[in-house]
């Protein structure tokens, strides 16, 4: 049985806990605030970036993955708000919907006591004000607790970003590689040419949800740098794989 963990963040009381049937993950953490509705939320052609899964099958996913394993995610709730949440698979289960790169899972032979992290998020505007509070890092303990306690061996996350850019902490599905080897994850894989094309740069600076004219500025500043050659391709132009023995 694994405990809830409960967090003061500035006086607000938020509770990092295993799914349960106060609500069953069916919809990717993204609006502002976001209140769980019950059921199917999603239409058929809709899924989460990272598994993609048919929306409107996946509540019924995410239930019978619970009820056959034990669970599969933790969520991060402020009263009846949900801040974050983290989705966490076997590796068979996670290769056969093929989640973000199961490509690169080596072996099916090797999949016994493997969970793979689909994803980690808070939402980019109802839980910023959460943010730095320590809510990733007890997700994340709660999962290896859960998986210790359960018999898994093996915790991977693949595709994470080298943590350069604003977004890739603050907008993206899963956190950089820096967040996951501060929690005891080694690199085991990396990929990519070493180039950052125009267009991701493009994508880059026109990417805002917050309006923020601090982190316009830090973009400009980091891509000055790339383009100067000042700041070293490791912290941006490859895709790490990182793994756990819980």
């Amino acid at each position: 049985m694994i405990d809830p963990r409960y967090i003061d963040a500035n006086g607000k009381q938020v509770v990092v806990k295993l799914m349960d049937d106060s609500w069953t993950f069916n919809m990717c953490v993204s609006a502002d605030p976001f209140k769980p509705r019950h059921g199917v939320v999603w239409a058929h052609h809709d899924h989460c970036s990272r598994l993609p899964v048919p929306g409107d099958e996946l509540p019924d996913f995410m239930k019978q993955t619970r009820n056959k394993y034990g669970n599969c995610a933790a969520i991060v709730w402020h009263k009846d708000t949900v801040l974050g949440h983290i989705v966490f698979l076997p590796k068979a289960i996670a290769r056969q919907c093929k989640s973000t790169g199961w490509e690169y899972y080596g072996e099916a032979a090797k999949d016994d006591k493997t969970l793979i992290v689909v994803n980690l998020a808070m939402c980019s505007i109802s839980g910023h004000e959460f943010r730095r509070k320590g809510l990733g890092k007890a997700l994340v303990q709660v999962m290896c607790d859960w998986a210790k306690e359960s018999g898994w061996e093996i915790i991977e996350v693949y595709d994470t970003a080298g943590g350069l850019f604003p977004v890739d902490w603050l907008d993206h599905c899963i956190p950089p590689r820096p967040f996951w080897e501060s929690r005891g994850f080694s690199v085991f894989a990396k990929r990519g040419d070493g180039k950052f094309s125009d267009a991701v740069l493009n994508n880059l600076m026109n990417d805002n949800p917050r309006n923020s004219a601090e982190e316009q500025a830090l973009k400009t500043r980091i891509i000055k740098g790339i383009m100067d050659g000042s700041i070293d391709q490791e912290l941006y132009a490859y895709q790490y794989d990182l793994r756990l023995e819980p």
